[in-house]
C-alpha cells in the first residue's frame, strides 16, 4: 500500500472484520485479491476518495487535498466507507458510513456503523448462525478474478473490455446546488461541442469536452471552456461514475467547474 494514510487503514478494516469472518482467498498465480490504497491530489476534485473495481487489484484513491485537513475521525469515516465499496456495499442513506459524503455525518456517530451498513454487509456476505458457519457459503474477495494460466499479459490481450463502476465519497454534499456552486470557480449554461482527448491518470481515464459557453453565471465570464470529466474509455475498459453520466456532444447543461491548476481544464 502506497498511501500516506495508510497508518489510518487498521481501524477501518477492524470495523468490518468484526461483522462475521469472510474467507478472502490468498494471492494464486491465477487469482488475485488484493485491494490497493494510493494518494493522489487534487484541488478541483470534489471527491475525497473513490473506490475502482478494477481486473486485478482493485483499487482505492484517497485525494490527500481534503484528507489532510480532516480530523483523524473524518480520515477513519472515509477509510471505512471506501473499504465498504470493496466488499460490494453500494451508497447508503444520510445517517450511514456509505453516505456518499462520510465526512460530512459519520464523525457524530463515533464511527460506528449504522444499521443500514450492518445490513447491507450482511445482504451480502450472509450472517453468523449460532454454530460461528456463515449462513451464506463462503466466497472469494471482490477483488479476485481469475487469470488465464499463461499469465496476466496472455489473458489481458485475450480478454474482453470491462465495465468499472466508479465510487465516490465527496468531501461535501454534492446535492446541494449552493455547496457546489460555492466549490466551483465557474458555473455556465454551456453546450458539449467535443470530446477534445481522454487522459491517463493514475491508471483511470479522465475525459475532456470542449464547450461552448452560452451564459455565464458565476466567475469572468468567457466563450469557450475545456472541462474534465472522471470516466471514459482506456483501452478496452470503461469507467463511469455511479449515478454521473458523461457529458454528450450536442447537449447543453449547467456546468459546475473547478480549475485544475497547471492544466488548463476545469
Amino acid at each position: 500500500m502506497g498511501s500516506a494514510e495508510q497508518g489510518n487503514q487498521a481501524a477501518p478494516a477492524a470495523v468490518w472484520n468484526s461483522l462475521n469472518p469472510i474467507n478472502v482467498k490468498a494471492d494464486t498465480a491465477s487469482t488475485y485479491a488484493d485491494v490497493d490504497v494510493s494518494d493522489y491530489t487534487s484541488s478541483s476534485d470534489s471527491r475525497a476518495g473513490w473506490f475502482d473495481c478494477s481486473a486485478g487489484a482493485d483499487d482505492i484513491k484517497l485525494n490527500t487535498h481534503w484528507m489532510d485537513g480532516y480530523n483523524d475521525s473524518q480520515k477513519h469515516a472515509v477509510v471505512t466507507h471506501e473499504f465498504g465499496h470493496s466488499l460490494k456495499l453500494a451508497h447508503g442513506p444520510e445517517i450511514a458510513v456509505m453516505d456518499t459524503c462520510p465526512a460530512c455525518y459519520n464523525p457524530n456517530m463515533n464511527n460506528n456503523l449504522q444499521s443500514w451498513d450492518i445490513n447491507s454487509y450482511h445482504n451480502v456476505w450472509g450472517v453468523l448462525s449460532m454454530n460461528r458457519r456463515l449462513v451464506r457459503p463462503l466466497v472469494a474477495g471482490a477483488a479476485a478474478v481469475a487469470v488465464a494460466s499463461g499469465g496476466w499479459l496472455a489473458y489481458d490481450s485475450l480478454r474482453a473490455g470491462d465495465m468499472h463502476t466508479v465510487h465516490s465519497s465527496y468531501a461535501f454534499d454534492v446535492t446541494d446546488e449552493t455547496k457546489v456552486a460555492g466549490f466551483a470557480d465557474y458555473v455556465v449554461v454551456a453546450t458539449v461541442n467535443r470530446v477534445a482527448e481522454v487522459q491517463e491518470r493514475d491508471g483511470a481515464p479522465y475525459t475532456v469536452f470542449d464547450v461552448t459557453v452560452d451564459k455565464t453565471l458565476k466567475g469572468e465570464p468567457v466563450k469557450t471552456l475545456r472541462v474534465v470529466q472522471l470516466g471514459g474509455t482506456l483501452g478496452k475498459d470503461t469507467w463511469q461514475v455511479e449515478g454521473e453520466s458523461l457529458l454528450r456532444p450536442g447537449t447543453t447543461y449547467v456546468l459546475a467547474a473547478k480549475t485544475e491548476q497547471g492544466r488548463g481544464t476545469h
